[in-house]
């Protein structure tokens, strides 16, 4: 408890150092009437269970308790905790060769780079760049040194790879989807291999709960030569002013933290568009729980792409500015604010809901797209809003209405009954953070 504060608060202590000390709870306790004890049999009980959950609980994550817990609790009749420290390193390392293997087996047969019988296979330049990953070194030097290890044939220069690369391959054409009619370009062919990889994911349970993922601009800085990078503004750490930049989709789950996808940017414009082609693949394997993305980056075209990744039932949490904070303002206290059809450079336009803190089952108020977009509305407009009269409170109420939604007609009067709204608690949800 002293290293959890805000247990302390919880039980009604400003800090841990306001804890009775044991010797005043002991002898608290010996005053107690015996009847006290037989009456609250119930309190008894459940701090008992407590007692069996954390004994249970700090075991289960790798806490090795003594003897006598073990023994009191059946500890010993459980299968002992997995420490990673009980794996030999020859185990890991022959664990991380069966997942190379399986992922060579199962991944690797789109990248044939146009070569019907090459010197080198694909997987003989995988291992020289994980080799120049590993000693930090360039592929030239990294080809010297695995000779160490590997005989000549085994080894491709640094220089052969862009070579391996036919020349007749057709040219670049970003993000169309990968095909056995003709030699499909560079891109899609690691696009079909990205796509393999999520489907065996998907086929080993990785994908079987709905999954969060995140969007956004990944920026590499760039001192070389002329290149396709796009310009720096603004305040700069360092002089560099150009960068590569590319756009990334990635499941943020600690269970399935895979990447979605990855597009190069020549212009920040392509942003939107890019996020819409990563997830034209994956989103068929996976159900999207929540997508996070810049809240400074959410053009309308943005929130089309969400809809369509969140499959129809999601809700946005947007930034506390207009109109989000004007609609709070001209909502009354207690009340759910109602907006159709705002302004977010999307169509169909969103709808905007303001939803009171600790509130269970609050009455709705609309409030029209016009007023909420109206310029000239001033303080004394929002105190009108805020606290209206009853008379005129009743007629802007919602109980009553009825609108023509894909809602179950036989529920009761809810917020999702009464407009084309998404749940709020549906399993699909769109995070603007």
């Amino acid at each position: 408890m002293q290293n959890s504060p805000a247990v302390c608060e919880a039980l009604g202590y400003d800090t841990p150092q306001a804890l009775p000390s044991y010797s005043t709870v002991s002898n608290l306790h010996s005053e107690i009437p015996p009847e006290v004890f037989d009456e609250e049999q119930e309190f008894e009980a459940a701090f008992e269970n407590a007692a069996v959950r954390a004994a249970y609980a700090a075991y289960r994550n790798g806490l090795v308790p003594p003897e006598s817990v073990r023994e009191a609790y059946g500890l010993n009749a459980l299968i002992p905790t997995f420490s990673e420290k009980t794996l030999t390193r020859a185990d890991e390392r022959e664990a991380l060769r069966n997942w190379v293997r399986l992922l060579k087996r199962e991944t690797l047969d789109p990248l044939t780079f146009g070569r019907d019988d090459p010197q080198f296979t694909v997987f003989d330049f995988i291992s020289l760049l994980a080799a120049s990953a590993r000693d930090g070194a360039g592929l030239e030097t990294a080809a010297d040194v695995a000779l160490w290890d590997y005989d000549y044939e085994q080894v491709p220069k640094g220089t052969a790879l862009p070579k391996y690369i036919a020349n007749e391959l057709p040219n670049p054409t970003w993000f169309d989807s990968y095909t056995d009619t003709a030699v499909p370009t560079v891109d899609e062919q690691f696009a079909a291999v990205h796509q393999q990889t999520l489907s065996l994911a998907n086929d080993m349970g990785f994908f079987t709960d709905p999954v969060p993922i995140a969007s956004d601009i990944l920026e590499i800085e760039w001192i070389g030569g002329e290149a396709p990078t796009i310009s720096r503004y603004g305040k700069r750490m360092n002089d560099v002013t150009e960068e590569w930049t590319f756009s990334i989709v990635s499941i943020i789950n600690n269970e399935n933290r895979f990447t979605l996808g990855v597009r190069f940017l020549e212009e920040k414009s392509e942003y939107q568009s890019s996020v819409r082609d990563i997830l034209s693949g994956p989103t068929q394997l996976l159900d999207v729980e929540m997508m996070l993305a810049d809240a400074g980056m959410v053009p309308g075209e943005l929130l089309g792409v969400a809809r369509c990744a969140a499959d129809g039932d999601w809700i946005i949490s947007a930034p506390d500015r207009p109109p989000v904070k004007t609609l709070k303002g001209l909502t009354p206290e207690g009340y759910v604010g109602y907006t159709e059809g705002v302004k977010a450079g999307v169509v169909p336009k969103p709808n905007l809901v303001v939803y009171p803190k600790e509130a269970t089952n609050p009455e709705v108020v609309e409030v029209t797209a016009t007023e909420i977009e109206n310029p000239e509305i001033d303080e004394e407009t929002i105190k009108t809003y805020q606290n209206p009269e009853e008379a005129e409170l009743q007629t802007r109420t919602l109980n009553d209405w009825e609108r023509d939604s894909d809602a179950d007609d036989s529920s009761g009067s809810s917020l999702t009954s009464a407009f084309p709204l998404p749940s709020f608690r549906g399993k699909s949800r769109i995070l603007q953070q």
